[in-house]
């Protein structure tokens, strides 16, 4: 405000509001949205929303298999997570060896609105993925139930969701280089550049490889 009213003073206030600066980790949530959830995420968000205040989990759900192996995960992590028993379940599989580090971990559910809370969601999945494999494997349903027949992850889902967090580097990167009181609209302007220079350079990626293996649907899929 201050600075339009400097540099443009014949502008309203109005058109002030209009021009304002936007925060750039709010900038990259939004694109990071875009890039995990299509054009519509916007309408998405807002159904999920809706129907988390009613209380409808199974509408939401519902909701997350759309989105491929991200619902999935979703889904899994949220099943776990949503009762103490399932909870001891998962924290009483360990795997030991190289792994030993990773036994005690717990699952990290993502939200709705930040995006960096899917990069930590997938990124401790990944982390415990032998665990998650042996949960699905043992676990029991209750009666009546379906347990986790419709949100298994198989080596393809998994194959999706360690591309996706490799993409997901870039913005999470783009957005620490931003933190903080040190960084001006300069470092922002470059940091962009950079941030969009890697989207193109991992979209070309995967179309020289869709090109080649034009029957494989995960390169048109990540491609997209």
């Amino acid at each position: 405000e201050l600075i339009l009213k400097e540099l443009c003073p014949w502008m309203s206030s109005k058109q002030r509001r209009h021009r304002r600066l936007r925060c750039l980790g709010h900038i990259i949530n939004l694109c990071c949205q875009a890039f995990l959830m299509g054009r519509n995420c916007d309408k998405y968000l807002a159904k999920l929303e809706k129907h988390h205040l009613r209380g409808d989990y199974a509408k939401v759900e519902e909701l997350w298999r759309k989105f491929g192996c991200l619902g999935r995960l979703h889904n899994l992590v949220r099943y776990i997570r949503l009762t103490p028993q399932r909870r001891e379940e998962f924290a009483a599989i360990v795997v030991r060896g190289d792994l030993s580090a990773f036994d005690g971990l717990e699952l990290i559910q993502n939200n709705s609105t930040r995006w960096n809370s899917w990069f930590h969601s997938i990124t401790r999945a990944l982390n415990v993925r032998e665990r998650l494999e042996l949960f699905s494997a043992r676990h029991v349903p209750a009666k009546g139930s379906h347990g986790i027949a419709n949100f298994k992850l198989d080596g393809q889902h998994w194959f999706e969701i360690e591309k996706i967090e490799l993409a997901l580097k870039d913005f999470y990167a783009a957005t620490l280089l931003t933190e903080g009181k040190k960084t001006s609209l300069a470092d922002w302007l470059s940091t962009l550049d950079c941030l969009l220079r890697e989207i193109n350079e991992t979209k070309d990626h995967y179309l020289d490889i869709h090109i080649e293996d034009d029957n494989n649907f995960t390169w048109g899929y990540l491609q997209s």
